[in-house]
């Protein structure tokens, strides 16, 4: 078994730049047209949010609070947002969520329905009255 490395702060700020820098570029590659926005609590940045929106439909391509602001109502809030201004728009919501995401609860709660399972993944969809869901 191998060990474990201690790691200073500014190695750990380090490799999660790095590892934020990558997935901003996997997602500006994927999802060029999308929105990327900090989540803030006041002035606190607490979490970053990726949205596309097309003629057809919304989709969350990521939404992620930081732990320590978790289960205080942010996602819940962002998500009815979200819902809100699709239906609006006469478009439904769609986002893939790992199975094993403790989110995963708030989307069913929010009705959010499981339309594809990818594996490691469930592809799900909020639909509003009338909507006609298509895969992207």
């Amino acid at each position: 078994m191998g060990m474990l490395v201690q790691w200073s702060e500014a190695e750990k700020e380090a490799f999660i730049d790095q590892q934020f820098g990558s997935q901003h570029s996997h997602y500006q590659t994927h999802f060029g047209d999308g929105n990327f926005d900090v989540i803030l609590q006041g002035e606190v940045k607490v979490g970053r949010l990726y949205l596309r929106e097309n003629e057809a439909e919304i989709l969350i391509i990521d939404i992620a609070i930081l732990s320590k602001y978790r289960r205080q109502g942010i996602g819940n809030f962002i998500l009815k947002n979200i819902i809100e201004e699709a239906f609006q728009k006469k478009k439904p919501v769609k986002i893939h969520v790992e199975k094993n995401n403790p989110a995963l609860s708030l989307y069913y709660r929010l009705g959010f329905k499981a339309i594809e399972d990818k594996g490691v993944y469930l592809y799900m969809e909020k639909s509003y009255e009338g909507s006609i869901s298509k895969k992207s």
